[in-house]
């Protein structure tokens, strides 16, 4: 639990770091999309170890929004902890790291 607040404590303050500037810049999209992905997803989903491996897929966007906020199988939710910027930018960071 504790290493959960850690992560959800470094996205709040790459937010606050992303806020300051153009928030539709590809640079930083990528950035906080990896960071939420690294925090957040990449333990089940790295090698497709519990989840499946996201860059061996074909994927779109809005797939990939649903499945964040809505989860599937075993994968929960993400749409309290989430917002849909931040939904959006998980996406593009997958979508752009294959």
């Amino acid at each position: 639990m504790h290493k959960f607040i850690i992560k959800i404590l470094s996205i709040i303050s790459l937010l606050f770091l992303i806020a300051c500037g153009d928030k539709n810049s590809h640079d930083q999209k990528l950035a906080l999309g990896g960071e939420i992905y690294n925090s957040l997803c990449k333990s089940c989903h790295q090698a497709g170890e519990k989840g499946p491996n996201l860059y061996s897929i074909k994927l779109e966007t809005e797939s990939i929004i649903n499945v964040v906020a809505n989860g599937v199988g075993n994968m929960p939710s993400f749409k309290t902890l989430l917002t849909e910027e931040e939904m959006e930018n998980v996406a593009y960071f997958i979508l752009n790291n294959k």
